[in-house]
């Protein structure tokens, strides 16, 4: 321990310091983390884990561990700075964007897939009210600025929870295609369709699908949508 605390990062030695002449006060374990200040001026980031074991009855001794956990910090630094620029592009894109939970959609396509559903075009035409199944399976988890103004919103909460079945009441048929093609494993899925705002317009738009979780049957899916009413009426 005395080896770590002489290693201790300055900015971090105050708060390891009291830590430490706490627990030995109160005699009790602890665990920390910190970052270390090595020879060579590289910073380390450990995770200290110590139990107090008792020599006597007044000379408590800390016996434990340090673990490397820099590698670890790092990934999920650059995590954290991924999901922070994908916030940036999501809330700042000038095209409306969605991102829907599919979870209960992917539920029900492994169940078709457990019952040995191999095409499932044909499927809907033996089974027309599979389609609203699915529709009411897409749940709306966000929308950025550009998808609220587009869809006569006030506000994101708008979306947030409710089904895509409104949204589509003008194109089941675009629906059962983009569901055709998540189902063959395709990632991707465009169409120029309409699409029904929240305050009832139908608006021609050019509707596009990204599934962004897993590579099969993830649990996420981010929809574009880029109004294109000027250019049909031209």
């Amino acid at each position: 321990m005395a080896l770590v605390l002489e290693r201790t990062h300055p900015d971090d030695l105050p708060v390891v310091r009291d830590l430490l002449v706490k627990a030995h006060a109160d005699r009790r374990d602890f665990r920390h983390e910190h970052r270390l200040l090595m020879p060579n001026g590289d910073v380390k980031h450990v995770r200290v884990v110590a139990r107090c074991d008792f020599v006597s009855k007044n000379s408590p001794q800390f016996v434990g561990a340090v673990m490397d956990i820099t590698a670890q910090k790092e990934a999920y630094a650059k995590l954290e700075k991924s999901e922070q620029r994908y916030r940036y592009l999501f809330d700042r894109m000038p095209i409306a964007l969605w991102q829907l939970n599919a979870s209960n959609l992917v539920a029900q396509f492994k169940q078709l897939r457990s019952e040995g559903v191999m095409d499932l075009d044909a499927y809907f035409d033996e089974n027309p009210a599979f389609l609203r199944s699915c529709m009411e399976a897409m749940i709306f988890e966000e929308a950025n600025e550009r998808g609220v103004q587009m869809f006569g919103g006030r506000g994101a909460d708008e979306f947030k929870g409710k089904s895509v079945v409104g949204t589509f009441e003008e194109s089941s048929a675009t629906f059962r295609r983009a569901m055709v093609s998540r189902y063959r494993g395709n990632t991707n899925f465009e169409e120029e369709t309409k699409m029904v705002t929240l305050d009832g317009r139908i608006v021609d738009v050019l509707f596009t699908t990204a599934r962004v979780g897993l590579s099969k049957d993830p649990d996420t899916s981010l929809v574009g949508v880029l109004d294109i009413s000027a250019r049909v009426e031209a």
